[in-house]
């Protein structure tokens, strides 16, 4: 009987002294706070992540919140949990929650606070102290303050990076020690636990730092070495922003493409159609390219390629929405292109209006996702769960979004499990109905942020932010006054797709030539692969022949069209997401290329005509690199030709263009 009152005594002990209503835990408030001290300290040391008691299920029988986003239940498992048997609060050191983390006892997760250790002294300090609950609740921290928010130092250079937490009440602290630091390129920038910073290589690098549900980023870097870059300058602000990026980091931008260049690339990119070798001809004698510009803006192949690229991103298919629906849903959609209406005017229709784009999913949170994701560039999945490890949003934030997007009551509070009330991301803004869904979304500064990402990723060949359509705060932008500068404009613009993609293919960074080696910070023009539908028209340009299709491939209004040409090609199904590719092709493509019957059929036909229509070797050769590559060839290119016609002269023609189409020239936007 005295062991068991003994043992009864010993588990009522830690509830007793934890409870707070002791005079000794209360005389220990004021020292030590479990949310904003010894919790982060435990999220520092790993303990609260993902692959450990941080994980869906927890692990080894304790089951914390990810990244302590959660600091009621994480004291309750800590504190209160089996009895409190995880807490010695008459002897600290004896706890398990210490004995463990410093590998005294069995713990899958190694040692994870050393003895003496900052986070060890202040836990086991907490213990002592009662291991009293947060003493302010409901003061949250509302942001993060990072300083230096943003410097150019020297390769070898060191920084120490402080961080300070504002909290709801407006005050704030330092918590450099507390908050977690991770590098987004540790090639360029390096960074350990404490925010000391180092630079690594020329270039430039955000270091993302969290604490306590709070999300901020570090831009740092170091300028390249030798000769400084001759100025840009242009009245086109977007030139202004990026150049100026280029001169602080000492790289010289790219030489102004030649003209052929330019003729093409633009092209591909507004038109998704070869100039033709009459265009190639009469653009090279009187170049003059803000007139090519207006010219591709107003042409219907304009439309074409717009559309299909908005089709590919709401994933218009029959399969998803029906036969009838789907041709409803893809013509009000060219219908908007051709009119060029304001993209923030076709969201709002788009939500108001297409019923279709509300069967985009059948599950609420799932079409939240999609929207936000799409239409905000935020990516808010992760709080479904749990709350946002590398964003500020709440599970609450989540699923008072996602109830915008179902039948009223039909999302549950994550916690309470009763309707939640529907309300705009991360805000108190009520959402009763679809108008005011429309009129938020659209006029939120993630919108026209999120639209000037995605331009500058079709013409640019990849976005200011990657991936394109995570614009957290921890995920910077390359060069964020570039993308603040280019959102600006599309606002100023009333949201007109022609009128800022004119001024885009206007600008000096989009005409630069593709020579060097930068692959991130926009000094030179990227190498951009065709999209399966443009590459297949390309190929029946190039050729004068059809590959079977009802028209141009950019025009097909179902992505499951039958062609095993577009299959082969890599076309979106419009299945999940259509992202372009790193690099064209593959295997697949290479041997359809290389020796696909199909294609095979398409040259020779196409030769036997251009045999017919040049009466001499010199035109040929000019006209199968023209309708090719929009350029006439080099003294070189044209002396090898000459000696290949020479021998046979169907045979050689056969093989010239079916060479010329297996170039890397051809199958990218250069």
């Amino acid at each position: 009987m005295k062991a068991l009152a003994l043992l009864a005594l010993t588990l009522l002990i830690p509830l007793r002294e934890a409870g707070g209503v002791g005079s000794e835990e209360r005389a220990h408030r004021g020292r030590l706070d479990f949310a904003s001290q010894v919790l982060p300290q435990l999220t520092k040391a790993g303990c609260n992540q993902g692959m450990c008691h941080g994980a869906a299920i927890g692990r080894g029988g304790l089951k914390l919140s990810l990244l302590g986003d959660d600091p009621a239940s994480d004291y309750d498992a800590l504190v209160r949990e089996l009895g409190g048997r995880r807490v010695r609060l008459d002897s600290p050191r004896e706890s398990l929650l210490l004995k463990k983390a410093t590998g005294g006892l069995g713990h899958g997760g190694g040692v994870r606070l050393e003895p003496g250790s900052t986070g060890y002294t202040m836990t086991e300090s907490w213990l002592a102290a009662g291991a009293p609950q947060s003493q302010q609740r409901g003061r949250d921290v509302t942001r993060l303050l990072v300083t230096p928010g943003e410097t150019i130092l020297s390769v070898g250079a060191k920084v120490a990076l402080t961080v300070r937490a504002v909290y709801t009440d407006g005050t704030s602290e330092n918590v450099t020690a507390l908050a977690l630091y991770d590098t987004l390129d540790d090639a360029v920038v390096q960074v350990d636990k404490a925010g000391v910073t180092s630079i690594r290589a020329s270039g430039i690098a955000a270091v993302m730092v969290r604490y306590r549900g709070q999300v901020a980023a570090a831009r740092l870097g170091a300028p390249f070495q030798g000769k400084a870059p001759l100025p840009r300058r242009g009245a086109n602000p977007i030139d202004t922003a990026l150049f100026s990026e280029l001169a602080r980091l000492n790289l010289s931008p790219a030489s102004r493409c030649e003209d052929a260049v330019f003729l093409r690339r633009a092209h591909l990119d507004l038109i998704g159609t070869l100039p033709t070798s009459a265009e190639v001809r009469a653009f090279l004698a009187r170049p003059d390219r803000a007139k090519l510009i207006d010219s591709l803006l107003n042409r219907p192949e304009f439309t074409d390629l717009w559309t299909l690229k908005l089709a590919d991103l709401l994933r218009i298919s029959a399969k998803r929405f029906g036969p009838e629906a789907a041709v409803g849903y893809h013509a009000w959609l060219r219908e908007s292109v051709a009119a060029n209406k304001p993209l923030n005017m076709l969201l709002t229709e788009l939500i108001t209006q297409q019923e279709s784009f509300w069967r985009t999913a059948s599950d609420p949170r799932d079409l939240s996702e999609f929207f936000a994701k799409t239409w905000l560039g935020t990516r808010v999945e992760c709080a479904r769960c749990h709350n946002h490890p590398y964003d500020r949003w709440t599970r609450t934030d989540y699923h008072a979004f996602a109830a915008a997007f179902g039948r009223p009551g039909q999302v549950p509070h994550p916690k309470t499990g009763k309707p939640i009330a529907a309300q705009a991301l991360g805000t108190s803004q009520a959402l009763t109905e679809r108008r005011e869904l429309a009129t938020w979304a659209s006029s939120s500064p993630r919108f026209a942020a999120l639209l000037a990402n995605r331009l500058w990723r079709e013409l640019f060949g990849r976005g200011l932010v990657e991936p394109v359509d995570d614009l957290r705060p921890s995920n910077l932008a390359i060069h964020p006054r570039v993308l603040t500068v280019l959102a600006q404009q599309l606002a100023q613009n009333g949201f007109d797709l022609r009128a800022t993609l004119r001024q885009l293919t206007l600008s000096e960074a989009y005409q630069q030539s593709s020579h060097g080696s930068d692959e991130k910070l926009f000094s030179r023009a990227l190498l951009k692969p065709l999209r399966a539908q443009v590459l297949a028209d390309a190929l029946a340009s190039a050729t004068g022949g059809s590959l079977g299709l009802p028209g141009r491939a950019i025009a097909l209004a179902d992505p499951a069209t039958s062609s095993a040409t577009l299959d082969v090609l890599g076309r979106c199904r419009r299945e999940g997401d259509c992202l372009p590719t790193s690099e064209a092709g593959g295997l697949a493509v290479a041997l359809h290329l290389l020796a696909g019957a199909p294609l095979e059929k398409l040259v020779q036909e196409g030769v036997q005509k251009l045999l017919a229509a040049s009466p001499t070797d010199t035109a040929l050769i000019e006209e199968l690199f023209l309708r090719t590559l929009s350029r006439f060839p080099t003294a070189a290119e044209r002396g090898y030709a000459e000696g290949l016609l020479k021998k046979d002269r169907q045979k050689a023609a056969e093989d010239l263009l079916w060479a010329l189409v297996n170039t890397r020239e051809f199958s990218y936007v250069h």
